[in-house]
């Protein structure tokens, strides 16, 4: 029996099915990867407004600023809980690809850019919407 594994799924506002277009688009792959045998999360930097009854979502507790320690401390402590195998990022600046690092997290999915891993097993995947310094295209 395959283990089911649990992702993460992060981005600077809440996840709904109806604004916004990044929002849109990763309730829709999240209810694509249900399909295909994944559990899901949202986790938001900014508070949500309306519950959704599909999928768990967690905001973190200082909005004001991504790398505080209890932002820190609570993605680890959510990551956990909730037995995170994949985060996918899609915050819309580097921030927020160094906040899901292993540099400044301390948490059991291992941490690599791109969407492989060397080991096979368990990654944070990150999509920015722009380059990161002394990257082109």
């Amino acid at each position: 029996m395959i283990a089911m594994k649990n992702i993460l799924i992060y981005f600077d506002y809440p996840i709904t099915s109806i604004q916004g277009g990044t929002e849109q688009a990763s309730f829709l792959l999240a209810r694509l990867l249900v399909r295909q045998g994944f559990r899901i999360i949202f986790l938001s930097l900014h508070p949500f407004k309306e519950k959704n009854n599909e999928f768990l979502q967690y905001s973190l507790p200082d909005s004001e600023y991504l790398f505080s320690r209890r932002n820190a401390d609570f993605t680890e402590k959510l990551c956990d809980e909730q037995n995170i195998n994949f985060i996918l990022n899609e915050g819309a600046a580097s921030d927020s690809s160094f906040f899901f690092s292993h540099a400044h997290l301390n948490t059991k999915p291992p941490s690599f850019p791109l969407l492989t891993s060397p080991s096979g097993k368990d990654l944070i995947i990150s999509c920015p919407s722009f380059p990161h310094p002394g990257t082109h295209g």
